[in-house]
């Protein structure tokens, strides 16, 4: 079984943005810079030959490419117990109707679609014990942040593992998004 899920790569200038908040809140797990990405589609545990399929048939797609700018932070707080923090795409709606896309492709596959609403966000740290008062004061000290737009060129088919350090990826493929 192959683990997957179809992301962005943050570009370098991004990438280096990103990582000037990881810093400054205790109990933050970061993740490194070279793992950041946007996930546009979560497809989860597939055979070999289902994982052949979704190559082929995101090989089929036409996307025209579109620009991201990232802007804002915040967290996933399950239960009033913040689990994660992240930074927030500006206009999310290019890729919403890009994680509609993978959707369609994937339903034709039968491959079973996520039950959480699609949120697009590049994760910078899992949070474990970090105190809610440090929190509040970590968001407000970067919640303005803003990154230069970028444009989307590409988007892969990753295969990620979890091993006992976090997870690893390896991209299976990149497909160029259609130029204009």
């Amino acid at each position: 079984m192959q683990r997957l899920f179809i992301a962005l790569i943050i570009p370098e200038p991004q990438r280096s943005q990103l990582a000037l908040l990881q810093s400054g809140l205790e109990g933050a797990h970061w993740v490194r810079p070279d793992k950041f990405h946007l996930t546009l589609r979560f497809i989860g545990a597939v055979d070999e030959p289902t994982a052949q399929d979704i190559a082929v048939a995101l090989g089929d797609l036409n996307v025209r490419d579109f620009q991201i700018h990232l802007q804002g932070i915040g967290v996933f707080d399950p239960g009033n117990r913040p689990r994660s923090l992240w930074a927030a795409v500006k206009d999310p709606a290019p890729l919403q109707a890009l994680h509609e896309k993978y959707n369609q492709a994937l339903r034709r596959l039968q491959v079973m679609e996520e039950r959480r609403k699609y949120m697009p966000h590049v994760s910078l740290a899992r949070l474990v014990e970090v105190s809610a008062p440090r929190l509040v004061q970590y968001l407000e000290s970067y919640g303005d942040f803003t990154s230069p737009p970028f444009q989307a060129k590409e988007f892969c088919l990753i295969q990620s593992y979890l091993t006992r350090h976090g997870a690893a990826y390896e991209i299976l493929e990149s497909y160029a998004l259609r130029a204009d």
